[in-house]
């Protein structure tokens, strides 16, 4: 519809539509398959190690629906190193069997994906500020032996160049700055500043004529641009600062000189270290000042030589610092111009050619003002300075930050030929929306809960403009994604209205998620309650609410392993919150009960039930001071004692994790120092394996049950009790702290 709506000549033809019904015998959906328009994520992540050693990449690969694909390689920066050196060098010319490009191919990327290569994918590569200090874009799978093209002359271009290739970066943090307001758009283009450059830094002639071009692509468009450009003479520090900080800027646009831990003189005379964009006249303005703009930009392109990397010295130490397990890549414009809010940052990661920059600087804005995605936009660019200049590596050099869907904000028309503002054609494209974020947010490739939850919000308001939300199938994929969230009661909400539809096919599933939500939004908010404001016999009544529905829904569709897990669970809950009382122990009888019923329809792999019976009977033995069934001390033992397989899956992790727990209560010494780290272990492996903030605070909850179940008891098992309630406190607030986001998932 989006193409027909921008295409004149097709309009002539079609009429306009306004949205797409579906009618009898249609498919809400394309035959599964990878789509080949599709964005494919890839997260990769640095862990910091031990010793050098200990660095690896580590890889998850979405591979389509709710599943990823976890991978970990060795990321001998050793060996690495100075093939990245050659790449910000220039060296080794394109095409070239030995060049960096190829060699880092080899060494960086998993098999499963070179395998995947010659698909010609779009990627969207998630990146901690570890990862993102390599150069993916120049990852060359030209492999002559495999594609018969010569050794010397490849037929086919990079993939970066073949296919789509954005980043972003992986921040837990909420943007610093909001964006620009809905007036007047307005682009700020610096270029050449004019001020005295440090010795040994030659004027820009190039930057000025970039900053020419696109300044007046954006002063001429059909919407233009309220531009303000300085370059050479007009360029200098005190007018670029006061342009800078004192307007709200939509395109911010910088061709000048960087530098990266640089020795230079500053301003007062003195010589020190600085990391920015060179102003002249020792002035250079680095991330701590960045991070003093007024709004955060839509865009920002930062053309500058070495802004996307460190020189050899820095690297060199930069390179030692990682090894001993602090990468310091967050120094880095990029990294500040992104915790800031810029919805778009481009920044070149190497000294580039004028005619290859121009040409990808003038494509993208002319992409972007003529509605291009950012995706589709940064790619056309690559492709203009690699067509421009094959003989060059500036095609690679730039690394392009952002969501591919993003637009250019257009002022409001009174025209009707004006395109529209509507993200989907068809309601079931905002389901399978909603469902792609639950889906992401699950598996762990997006860890971003602030980005997420827009992305949310927009597909709820655009469902209400359009009389969606009747919807059931709608609705349940909103409840979804807002649990994935954390958003417990935005998600009992859509739960609700689903319950409440005439489309009976959603309703299982939704009355047992609604139930499940409802009673841990009981316990999180008695939990969150100061001690003289809780309001136990409220919380009792809403979970035992709950429970009569699960029980209820059992009898009438007969019981299955989720219902009766959900129903050992609302057990717990009332356990809970019920320590200090007689009825804690009866809860947990009933507890133990409900998963017992659900081991037997487990199958080979009883797993989280038979856990979580064990657990029930353990807490019972704790709290009244007797010894465990020697049936049930064996078989945890057996389980706590195996092998921990760093090849298991995040919840395979996480249930030896919950066997050492098990374990630490069925046996009767305290548990130890050495105890609380071999969990520990097991839940950063766990994060590595498609970890999520809402994964790990099913975690949390069940350490939270632990520390309150063991507040009260028989008064002979106090001291033991009180040793136990504070080793899981403490194991708690590690998961909290060591995992980003996890705590506010809760």
């Amino acid at each position: 519809m989006k193409t027909v709506e921008s295409d004149p000549a097709m309009l002539s033809v079609f009429d306009r539509p306004n949205e797409v019904r579906p009618c009898g015998g249609g498919r809400p959906h394309a035959p599964i398959g990878r789509d080949p328009n599709g964005w494919q994520p890839i997260q990769i992540t640095m862990p910091r190690g031990e010793t050098p050693a200990d660095r690896s990449l580590s890889f998850t690969i979405g591979g389509g629906f709710a599943r990823a694909e976890a991978r970990t390689i060795a990321a001998d920066l050793d060996l690495v190193a100075p093939l990245m050196r050659r790449t910000f060098r220039n060296i080794d010319l394109d095409g070239s069997p030995t060049s960096p490009g190829r060699t880092l191919f080899g060494l960086l990327w998993p098999e499963s994906l070179k395998n995947q290569s010659a698909d010609d994918r779009n990627r969207r590569l998630i990146l901690d500020e570890a990862s993102a200090a390599f150069p993916w874009e120049l990852l060359d799978d030209r492999r002559p032996w495999i594609s018969g093209d010569g050794v010397s002359a490849p037929a086919r271009e990079p993939p970066a160049v073949r296919a789509r290739m954005v980043r972003q970066l992986l921040q837990m943090r909420p943007p610093a700055k909001g964006p620009p307001s809905r007036g007047e758009r307005r682009a700020l283009v610096i270029g050449d500043p004019g001020a005295e450059p440090p010795e040994g830094f030659r004027r820009l002639p190039g930057a000025k004529a970039e900053a020419d071009a696109i300044a007046n692509l954006l002063q001429n468009d059909q919407q233009p641009y309220g531009v303000t450009k300085l370059v050479e003479a007009a360029a200098t520090p005190e007018q670029i600062c006061k342009q800078l900080f004192g307007q709200a800027w939509d395109i911010v646009h910088i061709s000048a000189h960087g530098v990266v831990d640089s020795l230079l003189t500053g301003s007062d005379g003195t010589k020190r270290r600085m990391t920015g964009i060179v102003l002249g006249g020792g002035v250079v303005l680095g991330p701590p000042t960045l991070s003093k703009l007024p709004v955060s930009p839509s865009i920002v392109f930062v053309n500058c030589c070495n802004l996307g990397k460190i020189d050899e010295v820095a690297e060199d130490k930069a390179r030692q610092e990682s090894l001993e397990g602090r990468p310091e890549f967050a120094a880095s414009v990029a990294v500040e111009l992104i915790k800031l809010g810029a919805r778009c940052v481009i920044v070149a990661g190497w000294e580039v050619d004028d005619d290859a920059a121009n040409a990808f600087g003038v494509t993208f804005y002319a992409q972007m003002l003529q509605g291009a995605t950012f995706g589709d936009a940064t790619w056309r660019a690559r492709r203009a300075a690699y067509d421009l200049k094959r003989k060059s590596n500036t095609w690679g050099a730039y690394q392009c930050y952002g969501d591919p869907d993003y637009r250019l904000r257009v002022v409001a028309l009174d025209s009707p030929a004006r395109i529209s503002d509507h993200q989907f054609d068809a309601i079931f494209e905002a389901i399978e929306a909603a469902q792609r974020i639950s889906g992401d947010l699950n598996i762990g490739l997006e860890r971003d809960d602030t980005d997420q939850r827009i992305r949310v919000e927009r597909i709820e308001e655009e469902a209400k403009s359009r009389k969606w939300y009747g919807s059931a199938p709608l609705r349940v994929a909103l409840a979804e994604a807002r649990a994935e969230l954390g958003d417990l009661s935005e998600a009992i909400d859509h739960y609700m209205a689903a319950v409440a539809s005439a489309d009976a096919g959603f309703k299982v599933r939704a009355v047992e998620q609604l139930a499940n939500l409802r009673a841990r939004k009981a316990v999180r908010e008695y939990r969150k309650a100061s001690a003289e404001t809780r309001d136990p016999a409220t919380t009792v009544a809403t979970i035992n609410g709950e429970l009569q529905r699960l029980q209820s829904l059992t009898e009438a569709v007969g019981p299955s392993l989720e219902r009766l897990s959900l129903q050992g669970g609302c057990w717990k809950r009332l356990a809970q919150v019920q320590a200090s009382s007689p009825a804690a122990d009866e809860a947990l009888r009933r507890m133990a009960d409900c998963y017992d019923q659900a081991v037997e329809l487990a199958g080979n792999d009883p797993g989280y039930p038979w856990l979580m019976a064990c657990a029930a009977r353990a807490c019972l033995a704790a709290r009244s001071g007797t010894e465990c069934d020697s049936a049930l001390d064996q078989a945890v033992r057996e389980q706590a004692n195996s092998t921990l397989a760093d090849k298991d899956d995040f919840w395979g992790l996480i249930r030896w994790a919950d066997a050492q727990t098990t374990l630490a209560i069925v046996q009767q010494s305290t548990p130890s120092f050495e105890d609380a780290e071999r969990i520990k272990v097991a839940y950063r492996r766990a994060w590595r394996h498609v970890g999520s903030p809402v994964k790990m605070r099913s975690v949390t909850e069940q350490l939270e049950f632990y520390e309150d179940i063991f507040s009260d008891g028989a008064p002979e098992t106090a001291t033991r009790r009180k040793s136990l309630a504070a080793w899981f406190a403490e194991l708690r607030n590690f998961v909290e702290s060591e995992f980003p986001g996890v705590k506010a998932a809760g």
